[in-house]
């Protein structure tokens, strides 16, 4: 669990997708960690949800290969956070394993935990991506101007539908470029664009 740009993230995802070097990353940049491995999550009066660390696990953090690392004693005692509201649920997902990716971003998922449901954004993964930045740049702060009445997916299709462009084509033609993109890649990484 991360605090970005006061947008509170949870990074979730199987086990070696990448979570930690992403939050590693994050706080590179002067984000700040919550939690690591281990979030604790209350409801407030059920409408909002409110994480932390466990006591035992608070300022470390484990990095694979490294080890377990005290955030603060590295970063200094801006890079964490006691707690912080939890707004978006963010997943790295190997890019093999995903069928089919919405490329515009109109689609709203969800994730729902004590029956709270939170935005979920799944974020393609492969060798060479930066995860830290997707999570930041697209998700953070895409989840911020949302929050604020500004939906950059919606403005799009507007704007395609204001100047006659079929918006449907349009993602029609983006989605099956990335089913061609996936099929050229044959599994091993090459890629085309």
């Amino acid at each position: 669990m991360v605090d970005i740009l006061g947008i509170g993230v949870l990074i979730r995802g199987e086990s070696g997708v990448g979570k930690s070097e992403c939050v590693l990353g994050l706080i590179e940049r002067g984000y700040s960690l919550v939690s690591d491995d281990v979030t604790r999550i209350k409801s407030l009066e059920g409408r909002e949800l409110m994480a932390t660390a466990p006591e035992m696990t608070r300022y470390h953090m484990e990095v694979r290969g490294i080890g377990i690392i005290n955030v603060v004693s590295v970063f200094g005692i801006g890079a964490i956070r006691i707690e912080k509201r939890l707004d978006l649920v963010v997943t790295p997902k190997d890019w093999h394993d995903l069928e089919e990716m919405d490329r515009i971003g109109l689609d709203r998922e969800i994730y729902e935990i004590l029956k709270i449901q939170i935005p979920h954004i799944t974020i393609p993964v492969r060798p060479g991506r930066d995860i830290a930045r997707l999570a930041r740049g697209g998700a953070a702060m895409d989840q911020k101007l949302k929050g604020s009445g500004q939906n950059s997916a919606a403005e799009f299709k507007s704007e395609i539908a204001r100047s006659n462009g079929n918006a449907r084509q349009l993602m029609g033609l983006l989605n099956r470029r990335s089913a061609i993109r996936r099929k050229r890649e044959g599994g091993e990484g090459s890629y085309d664009h």
